[in-house]
């Protein structure tokens, strides 16, 4: 798309995760876009976001925090962060 960034995440999980969510936020820890809310099963995710918010508007170039939640196999929530740099 003209005009738009595309990243592409790659995750890697090896068992089954419940209720996994995978969140961009900007470097305040605002919200920027939910990528992912479901149950996803094992194996590598490939998730393209194309540099634009929930509410669909372009965001500045910059560092965002990637933040993966799921339920683990014991229960518990699980989560990892990662930065991206966007540019544009």
């Amino acid at each position: 798309m003209e005009g738009c960034s595309l990243i592409e995440l790659y995750y890697q999980k090896v068992f089954q995760r419940k209720d996994t969510r995978i969140t961009h936020y900007d470097m305040q820890g605002k919200e920027v876009v939910r990528l992912r809310e479901a149950d996803m099963p094992a194996g590598y995710h490939v998730l393209d976001w194309d540099g634009r918010s929930t509410a669909g508007a372009a965001v500045g170039s910059g560092t965002y925090i990637v933040k993966v939640s799921f339920e683990g196999d014991n229960g518990l929530r699980e989560e990892g962060t990662q930065q991206i740099l966007l540019v544009k």
